[in-house]
């Protein structure tokens, strides 16, 4: 298909997508906030019925402060009780940072000063490419490591399984659900016996975080203070890390399946003079079918003679019905 037509169906798909999804989410949620909204209302309703000398503007004004101090980083229960913590301390400001070049932006400390937005522009135009360098490098590590366990699994499922789908499909499944467990179940079992959660938000939270939505409507590491704040922001500072170096890996498997280009040799040719080499002709071919990609997961070799090109791969393959002198008497040569 052309990438022009294929990137105009993604597009419209996308737009589908965003309108199922404002449906549903509109349909749970607005009923939700109309109970809320009635609740408040109700609230102070009540508090101005007991107290007839505070005046409704007066409520409001305190109520508008209480929110813009809280979305500044400031918690209503201290400036209740009297009490203040310094948000800006070297381990907050520390994870403040953290959520700037992972894009996470809980919200819930934001720069106050005209100097502080200004920096933080500067900061995060260097930090967030500095991220995502760092997690294409670690992304696509991983993903040799994910692809040849993997292959280890279906070639031990082999034995049982012929069909190709049904091994591809076991092999994914085991991953899928062991990353389910390792990146969602157990850190949200931790983070909820810590945050005193319900295991269902803790486990949101675990999402919410290693994608990067970062909504902010539930932010760990807020109630602890000492050595102990530290080591906790550095635990989730690996967690958050971690987690998206392995959905990196991810995106880099499925981008690897897309098909290579028909037009490479072309491409070529023109900016080539219209000379290109065997090796080049033959590189290709390995690069664009996946079969002769995986039959060359050996040592390969490339001989040209007489306009002849032979291929030479070099692997654990036996070949039981090729009896002959070239390459299938031991076993541990092929040519193509």
């Amino acid at each position: 298909m052309d990438p022009l037509w294929r990137a105009l169906i993604l597009f419209l798909t996308c737009i589908v997508y965003l309108f199922v999804g404002a449906g549903i989410f509109s349909v749970l949620e607005g009923h939700y906030e109309k109970v809320t909204k009635t609740d408040i209302n109700q609230t102070i309703f009540d508090f101005l019925s007991k107290h007839k000398d505070v005046e409704v503007n007066e409520l409001l004004t305190v109520v508008h402060k209480l929110h813009d101090a809280f979305h500044s980083g400031v918690n209503a229960d201290e400036v209740v009780e009297g009490t203040y913590h310094n948000r800006w301390d070297v381990v907050n400001a520390f994870y403040f940072c953290v959520t700037t070049i992972t894009t996470i932006g809980f919200g819930h400390l934001s720069p106050a000063t005209s100097a502080g937005k200004v920096l933080f522009g500067f900061y995060a135009f260097f930090g967030i490419p500095l991220m995502a360098w760092f997690l294409i490098e670690s992304g696509t590590l991983m993903k040799e490591r994910i692809l040849l366990m993997s292959q280890k699994i279906q070639n031990g499922l082999s034995h049982c399984i012929r069909a190709n789908f049904l091994r591809l499909f076991i092999t994914t499944l085991i991953f899928v659900l062991t990353g389910y467990v390792i990146l969602l179940v157990i850190p949200a079992a931790i983070i909820a016996s810590i945050e005193g959660w319900g295991h269902a938000d803790a486990q949101y939270f675990c999402f919410v975080s290693l994608t990067t939505i970062g909504f902010g409507d539930l932010i760990a590491t807020e109630h602890t203070s000492g050595w102990v704040e530290w080591v906790y922001k550095l635990a989730t500072t690996m967690y958050y890390f971690n987690g998206m170096v392995v959905l990196t890996a991810v995106a880099c498997i499925l981008y690897e399946k897309r098909p290579a280009p028909k037009m490479a040799t072309h491409e070529r040719l023109m900016n080539n003079g219209g000379q290109v080499t065997v090796e080049e002709q033959m590189r290709e071919q390995m690069v664009a079918d996946p079969e002769e990609r995986e039959l060359a997961l050996g040592h390969l070799t490339l001989q040209e003679a007489e306009g002849h090109v032979e291929v030479t791969v070099e692997d654990d393959y036996e070949d039981e019905d090729d009896n002959s002198d070239d390459g299938g008497g031991d076993g541990k040569y092929r040519k193509l």
